[in-house]
Formats: structure tokens, C-alpha cells, sequence
């Protein structure tokens, strides 16, 4: 008898992940000295230090595909209905589907297999490089079965695939869950756990395949809690982009506006860009406006705060946290006295576990990762002063910490066992995923409520590397939640994160401070800032000192709308003692001991003396440069000139990519006098990323610049070029890529040189950079068209490329025409096509280079495919002759691009039909593609 089930692994639970009996391996610490934490914990995407681990075998209790869990119980019934399978297909001896692992020999190419079948084959096959192979086909795969094989056969796979010992096969299936995720959902019902499908949402007449809504739950926890990067930073990015990709769905069906979609984390602008999305983005399917609801809800409390609470036993009078939970007062943001609601949490962490809530024979499912209830305890209101706190009180040394601040972490607790260890690597990755969707800009106001009841728990965590995890998030929030969230909640926090005992959370709640000062009323903000930098830049640890340095350019620009700007305090940290010049210009190197060398240094005497204080100074100077402006530009422009003067190479790149940016900041004389000469020593610097950098900027740095500046750096520019000194071909690269701009920019000031630029850039043995030329060109023709002499020069030198010896130059030439003949609608530099536009390409049409000849027939052929009845008249006889003559080519490759239709339209007189313009996608063709099939 045929079987009647096929055994597979059963699918993991949370409770599987989270408390299984195998020790695991014992991993390197991240920190400088052994923490009481597990090592397995790597730093959030979002953190600003990432950690990769020295230890190349990860630690996994997991079992290979080939030796299964013994659990026969588990089984899935094959449907009554035959698979699809080839009209050649032959049944293997037994069964298509052996119920017990053995080794596959036959050919798993075979085209006698149907797609299911060789996804499970490539699955279960013991060679890591097939099951890696099948993932990343998976979604093509996927395609070609039905919805019912996918839920019965394939999803059992993915999550015995997630628990595969080999490391690239989940890094592998980390990479390709966002289009899996998708296809499952969109050809799926989704419904709750234990709900039929006739019981949730419209009734249908047509049957469809159910999945429930915690299928992939138990996949994303046992990808998240992987020790490995390579698998919990993709998983991490997926449940991203998932819930980006259901924002956007939402606002394709008009549910919300654009406005509300996700937002480019470099600048916060919404991602409205429609040719940006995939074509997958535009299924939807069955995964209507309900069902995305609930996979959402599903992701961010069963996943993303879930992963927080692995440790807690769901109770029945346990709910999930509610907006109404925060219970504030009506606040002004100019008001001075502000008091937070009840703040529901135990004082410190208490994520502990106690044995009680950690049974290891209760398995959890998916819906069992739920809420805990906290008591009520009194809050302190953070703007509850009992004093006044003025500027000048705050010096250096009016915050001290305790003797005890550079406490040993080994001190801290005691070591954990694994259960512990696999919760707070649990709540480490909650607090990454909470950072970066929270940076995606896709949560709603219900959810923001909940992450920030989520970190204020574990911000106080008793372990100081789940701590160091919760300030990230905290950092991430503060820019997106609502701001009485961030008086009541997330400042009581911070307050505590910037003095912990442990220097490994001092220094990463620096982070978080420019988000949370952005968000104070000004008077509070100079506050925080004082009391916070002044201390934490004589702290103890080295490396808290230096993470002062790294954020007080970010710091000192959220005063940039304040009327009294920056506290000059937070400036004099910033740009140095006058004593340090010869630091600031690298003609001495800074030490960490005294002058006698005897004792260490003071800490803050160290922090001005920070061996690197140059380079974050040149990386932070356009914020410093942009919170004072044009009018306080001379109190910082002494500093800036002493750092131009610095010869280190990341220094002087790193100022040569801001020209353009701080020249815009404060104004043409200011730029003039005082940039021009770090541009041109720039420019000149032997080292090409430094050249790179200067060439960069160019086009932002002249635009605010006078006339005659701009041509002296534009002249430069032919100078140089002329002279070799661009030796990378990418620099030339960027130049001819701005050509248009720049010829903007100088008009018909001087046509001599914008021309020489545009022969140099045309007539380069580089292919990237004629095409760069070429597409500059119609923006050069149009600055040109005011002066008929000076565009028949343009003309002229375009076409002494033709008769060029060089094949290169004639094909740059071909392709100049094409794209002056074939402009967007937007640009008016399209070229008469006339008897003269077609004799001066005929003699191409006989060219001994066969790849000049197919130039030619392509832009014939893209030409009449753009035009169609019309005006236009395209002439005639030279056009056929000229289309007859490629026609008749030796080169099957050159035949291939004529149009033989527009030879069989041809009229009697010899002349093509007039055409008028049709834009589309095939008038707009690449310029150089590959021959038509």
C-alpha cells in the first residue's frame, strides 16, 4: 500500500528554542573582559560598534536534516489527489517519498521530477550546498506548486530547514524569507490559531488554502536567536521590509497616505518612489487589509516583543500593553514642569528568571508569548528640581561618579544557565528589532506605546549587555514617538542608562542623547546636554570619553534652531584648548601618559589630547558649521584652517567630502577666501581617494562659489585631466558625469572649456566614461542653443569624432546622435533630423568594424520605433539606402537591428513615412544593449 504520511521533523515552538537541555558551546566574550552574560550576543544593525565573533563554529544544539527528532507522531497526510508530476515520470521502488532519510543518488536535475518533489529532495538531501541551492530557488519554486502542497509539504521544510546545523543553509533561508513570507500569505488564507477559515473574514465560494497567522513565528524566533550575524541581521532586516511592504500595500488600496509610508533612514523622507517597487510588491492577493493586520499584530507582539519574554509564563490575566496605560496629563511642550504618569515597572529589570517561571516541561506555543503583568511603583518626575541649575554651575567637575562607576562586570550576578542565556539573548535581539523598525518609520501609535513599555522593562535589566542593547532602542524611539512619551518615559530612562555602573552602557547611551535632546523644550535641553557631556568626558573608561567625542558634533546640532546656539562648553570640548594646535594639525602625536611618562593622564586632560581628535573633528565640522552659521563662521574658522593644515589621509578626505556642503553653509566670500585653497590642495594630493573626495564635491562647492571662482576650479579641472593627473578612471568617470551641470553653472562664460572637458571625457579609452559624456551631452547642447555660433562649435566637434581613426570615437559619435534624436519630452535639445543629420552617419553604414555598423543599425532602428505617423518628415532616400545597405551586411548581428517592416512600408519614391513622436519605454532604449534575439 502507498504511505500515507510522510515523516518530517515537528515543527520548533518557542519553548523548543528557548529552553532546550543542550548546553551551548562556549563562545568569546564582545567586551574587553569577561562578562557574566553569554558571548553569543552581537551588537543590533543599529548599534554604532559591531562585534563579529573569533570563534567560527557557532554554537547549535540543532540536528542535522539526516538524523530527525524522534517524534513519529508527527505527520503529514497526503492529499487524496495525485501530485502534478511529468507524463514520463516513473515512481522511484517503494515510494516517491522515502519516510526515513537515506542517501538520494539519483539525479536531482532529473526533468522527470515536479517541482514539490524536487524541493523536497533538495531539502532533506544531506549536501549543505543543495539545501542552500533549494532556498535561494525557493521563491521561483514556489510558483509552480499549489498553495495546499506549499502548506502541507513546503512549510514543514522551511522550519526543519531553520533548524539545520550547517550555518550558510540558515543564513541562506534568512536571506530569502521576505519573497517566501510573501508568496505564502498573498496565495493563503490567513487566519488566528484554532480558527476555521469559514469562521474568519468573508465567506468565499471559491476554496482556498488556509495558513495560520503564527506559521513563520517559530522560523523568525529560531533565526533571531542565532549566534551567528550572518542569520540574525538578515532576519532581523526581513521583519523590516515585511512590514514595509504591508505599509506600502496599505497605501496602494488607499487605506493610508503616502506620507505614513516608510521613510529612507538617512533622511526620514517617505520611500514614494513607485518604479522603487519590486514587482512582487504589487501582489497582494489574498493577504487583504485583515490579514495584514493580523500578520502585523502577530510580528510585532509575538516576535518582536515576544523575543523579549521568553523567560515569562503566560498568566489569564495578563493583557498587552495599551495606550490607555499611560495615563499622562496634558502637556505643553514649552511647559517646565512636567510629570510623567504611573510608570508600570519593577525598580530594576527584574526580566530575572525564577525557576518557577522557567519549567522546562512546559512547551509554549506561538500565542504563549504574552504580557506580564508589572506592579505599580512611585515615579520620579525628571524635571522635579529641587534647585536651580544654572550654565556656569556646570563645570567639568560639578558631576562626579561614584568611586564604584568603573566597577569590574565580573562582579555582576552570577553566571547563567543556558535557559537564561537563550531569554537574554532573546531580549537583546527584542531591543534590535524595536530599533530598526522603529527607524522604519512604520509603526503605528498603538505600537510605539507598547516598545516603549517593552524597553523601559529592559533598560533595567540586571545584565549590563541587554542594558547596552535597550539604550539603542531607546535612541531609535525618541525620534518617533509622540513627545509626552519621551518626557515621562524615555528620559527617566536615559537618566538612568548615562549613569550605570557599567562603562559599556555609559557609553552607548550616548547614542541615544541627540534623539532625546532634540525632543526637550531649549531650556531643558542645554540641561541634559551639560549633564550629561561635562561628566561623561572625564569619565574613567577610555572608551565612554571617546564616545563623547563621536556624538558631540550630533549633540551640539540640535541647538541649531536655539536663538543663544550651542552652550559654549559643549563647543570648547568640541574644538579643543588653543594649546593643542599642533595636535589639531598633525604635526604632534598625542599620548596617553603624562609628560614624564610616568603616570597615566587625567581623564579629561586625555580627552583633549584623544589621539583621533582630528578626525572626528573634520567628520563633525559641517554640523558644527551648520548649528552656528554664516555670522559666527569666524569664531570656529581658525580651528577649521589648523585641520586643513593635518597630512594624515582620512583627515584631509574626509574635509574635501564636506567642501561642498560647508561652502553652502557659510557663503560665497567665506568660501572664496577660505575653502578654495583646501579644494586645490585636495585636488592635487597624491592619494586618489583623497582626489576622489575633491572631485566629488565639485559640483556642489562650485554652485556656491562667484563666476570667477568657478571657472578657475572648472580650468583647473581641464588642466589636470589634460595633464594626466586623474590616473583612476572613476574621478574622470564623476567629472563627465557633471558636465551638464557644470555647464549650467558657467553658461557661455567660457564654451572653450566646457567643450574641451566634453571631447576629453568622449574620446577617454574608458567605456563608462564616454557614456557618462554622452548623456551629459543634451544638457550641454540645450546651455549652447543661446548662441548659434557657439552650438555650430558644439556640432562641429561632435562630428570630427566620425571620421575619427579610432573606432571607439566613431561609435561615441553614433551614440551622441542617438541620444540628441531621441530626448525625453522634458529636454528641447533634440536635433533637426534632416539630409545632413543622415549623410553625416551613411558612411558609417560601411564601417570595417562590426560593431559600428551595428550602432548604426540600432540607432536607425530605435529611431523609426520612437516615430509613427506624423509630422517629422524623415527623409528618404538616404535613410533607405542606408537601412538597404545594413539590411544586405555580412554580419547577422548587424541584419538583426534593421527594421525589415519599415522596408515593406517604404513608398515608391523611396522615401520612409513621416513619423511624429511616441513616447514609451523602447524609445528610451540603453544605448548600448545586446542584440535582439
Amino acid at each position: 500500500a502507498p504511505p500515507s504520511y510522510i515523516q518530517l521533523p515537528p515543527p520548533p515552538c518557542f519553548s523548543s528554542f528557548a529552553f532546550s537541555q543542550s548546553p551551548s558551546h562556549p563562545s568569546p566574550d564582545p567586551f574587553d573582559r569577561t562578562p557574566t552574560s553569554p558571548s553569543i550576543y552581537y551588537t543590533a544593525p543599529s548599534s554604532p560598534y559591531t562585534e563579529s565573533p573569533t570563534n567560527s563554529e557557532p554554537s547549535s544544539p540543532l540536528k542535522s536534516p539526516g538524523s530527525p527528532p524522534p517524534l513519529p507522531g508527527l505527520h503529514i497526510t497526503i492529499p487524496s489527489g495525485p501530485l502534478p508530476r511529468s507524463p514520463n515520470y516513473e515512481p522511484l521502488e517503494n515510494e516517491a517519498f522515502p519516510t526515513t532519510d537515506v542517501s538520494i543518488d539519483i539525479a536531482l536535475d532529473d526533468e522527470n521530477l515536479s517541482p514539490l518533489e524536487k524541493i523536497y529532495l533538495f531539502s532533506r538531501n544531506n549536501d549543505p550546498f543543495h539545501r542552500v541551492f533549494i532556498i535561494h530557488a525557493m521563491p521561483s519554486f514556489l510558483e509552480q506548486v499549489t498553495p495546499l502542497e506549499a502548506d502541507e509539504y513546503v512549510l514543514p521544510l522551511l522550519r526543519s530547514l531553520a533548524q539545520d546545523e550547517d550555518e550558510t543553509v540558515k543564513e541562506a533561508l534568512a536571506a530569502e524569507l521576505v519573497p517566501i513570507i510573501w508568496w505564502f500569505f498573498t496565495h493563503c488564507q490567513i487566519v488566528p490559531e484554532g480558527v476555521k477559515a469559514n469562521e474568519f473574514g468573508q465567506p468565499s465560494t471559491v476554496p482556498v488554502t488556509t495558513i495560520c497567522v503564527q506559521s513563520f513565528t517559530p522560523i523568525f524566533g529560531r533565526l533571531l536567536l542565532s549566534p551567528n550575524p550572518m542569520v540574525g541581521g538578515p532576519t532581523r532586516s526581513a521583519v523590516v521590509e515585511i512590514l514595509a511592504k504591508m505599509r506600502r500595500a496599505d497605501i496602494k488600496e488607499g487605506l493610508l497616505p503616502a506620507s505614513m509610508g516608510p521613510t529612507n533612514s538617512l533622511d526620514d523622507q517617505p520611500q514614494s518612489d513607485p518604479q522603487s517597487e519590486s514587482e512582487a510588491d504589487s501582489v497582494i492577493g489574498l493577504f487583504g487589509k485583515v490579514e495584514r493586520e493580523l500578520f502585523e499584530h502577530e510580528l510585532l507582539q509575538h516576535v518582536v516583543i515576544g523575543m523579549g519574554r521568553l523567560d515569562m509564563m503566560a498568566t489569564d490575566d495578563c493583557q498587552e500593553p495599551q495606550p490607555e496605560d499611560y495615563a499622562y496629563k496634558d502637556w505643553d511642550g514649552s511647559s517646565q514642569d512636567i510629570s510623567p504618569a504611573t510608570n508600570n515597572l519593577t525598580d530594576g529589570s527584574t526580566a530575572e528568571s525564577s525557576p518557577d517561571a522557567m519549567d522546562s516541561g512546559h512547551h509554549y506555543t506561538g500565542s504563549s508569548l504574552l504580557f506580564t503583568c508589572y506592579p505599580q511603583v512611585s515615579t520620579i518626575d525628571p524635571y522635579d528640581c529641587t534647585e536651580e541649575v544654572s550654565e556656569s554651575s556646570l563645570e567639568y567637575g560639578a558631576f562626579e561618579y561614584p568611586e564604584d562607576a568603573a566597577v569590574d562586570i565580573d562582579d555582576y550576578g552570577d553566571e547563567l544557565d543556558f535557559d537564561q542565556e537563550q531569554a537574554a539573548v532573546g531580549r537583546v535581539s527584542s531591543m534590535s528589532l524595536m530599533a530598526a523598525t522603529a527607524a522604519s518609520g512604520t509603526l503605528r501609535d498603538e505600537t510605539k506605546v507598547a516598545f516603549v513599555k517593552e524597553v523601559e522593562r529592559v533598560g533595567r535589566d540586571h545584565l549590563h549587555w541587554v542594558r547596552r542593547e535597550a539604550s539603542f532602542a531607546v535612541g531609535a524611539l525618541a525620534k518617533v514617538v509622540p513627545t509626552e512619551l519621551v518626557v515621562c518615559s524615555l528620559f527617566p530612562l536615559f537618566e538612568s542608562l548615562r549613569q550605570d555602573p557599567v562603562w559599556h552602557v555609559r557609553q552607548s547611551a550616548l547614542f541615544a542623547l541627540p534623539a532625546i535632546l532634540s525632543r526637550l523644550p531649549p531650556q531643558r535641553r542645554r540641561i541634559l546636554a551639560m549633564e550629561t557631556v561635562l561628566p561623561l568626558s572625564k569619565d574613567a573608561s577610555s572608551n565612554v570619553r571617546t564616545g563623547v567625542m563621536e556624538a558631540l558634533g550630533e549633540v551640539i546640532y540640535t541647538f541649531h534652531k536655539d536663538e543663544n546656539g550651542p552652550p559654549e562648553q559643549l563647543l570648547h570640548l568640541f574644538l579643543g584648548r588653543k594649546e593643542d594646535k599642533r595636535l589639531r594639525d598633525g604635526q604632534q602625536e598625542a599620548s596617553g601618559r603624562s609628560s614624564n611618562g610616568d603616570t597615566p593622564l587625567d581623564p579629561l586632560e586625555a580627552f583633549f589630547l584623544y589621539p583621533d581628535r582630528a578626525m572626528v573633528c573634520a567628520f563633525n565640522f559641517p554640523a558644527i558649521a551648520a548649528t552656528l552659521g554664516q555670522a559666527r563662521w569666524i569664531e570656529i574658522r581658525e580651528y577649521y584652517l589648523q585641520l586643513a593644515q593635518n597630512r594624515m589621509t582620512g583627515v584631509r578626505r574626509t574635509l574635501a567630502a564636506s567642501l561642498g556642503a560647508i561652502a553652502k553653509i557659510i557663503g560665497e566670500e567665506n568660501a572664496e577666501s577660505d575653502l578654495m585653497d583646501v579644494w586645490w590642495d585636495a585636488i592635487r594630493c597624491e592619494e586618489e581617494d583623497v582626489r576622489m573626495k575633491a572631485v566629488e564635491c565639485v559640483g556642489e562647492f562650485v554652485s556656491a562659489l562667484g563666476s570667477s571662482a568657478r571657472l578657475e576650479i572648472i580650468r583647473g579641472l581641464y588642466t589636470f585631466w589634460s595633464e594626466g593627473i586623474f590616473r583612476n578612471w572613476r574621478e574622470r568617470e564623476r567629472i563627465a558625469d557633471i558636465l551638464g551641470d557644470l555647464s549650467q553653472l558657467v553658461g557661455l562664460a567660457d564654451t572653450g572649456i566646457m567643450r574641451g572637458l566634453l571631447m576629453l571625457a568622449l574620446q577617454d579609452g574608458v567605456a563608462a566614461i564616454r557614456e557618462a559624456a554622452v548623456s551629459s551631452l543634451p544638457v550641454i547642447r540645450r546651455t549652447f542653443m543661446a548662441d548659434a555660433r557657439v552650438l555650430q562649435d558644439l556640432h562641429d566637434d561632435v562630428l570630427s569624432l566620425s571620421r575619427s581613426a579610432n573606432y571607439r570615437w566613431r561609435m561615441a559619435f553614433i551614440a551622441c546622435q542617438q541620444i540628441l534624436t531621441i530626448s525625453p519630452p522634458s529636454q528641447t535639445a533634440a536635433v533637426e533630423v534632416n539630409e545632413a543629420f543622415w549623410l553625416s552617419l551613411e558612411p558609417l553604414t560601411s564601417d570595417k568594424i562590426v560593431g559600428v555598423r551595428i550602432s548604426i543599425a540600432r540607432l536607425i532602428g530605435v529611431y523609426l520605433r520612437a516615430f509613427h505617423r506624423g509630422s517629422h518628415q524623415a527623409s528618404n532616400e538616404t535613410l533607405s539606402n542606408m537601412v538597404k545597405t545594413l539590411q544586405d551586411d555580412s554580419s547577422h548581428e548587424v541584419r538583426s537591428y534593421v527594421p525589415s517592416v519599415w522596408l515593406e512600408d517604404t513608398r515608391a519614391d523611396g522615401n520612409v513615412p513621416g513619423v511624429t513622436p511616441l513616447r514609451s519605454k523602447g524609445a528610451q532604449s540603453s544605448i548600448f544593449s545586446k542584440p535582439p534575439p
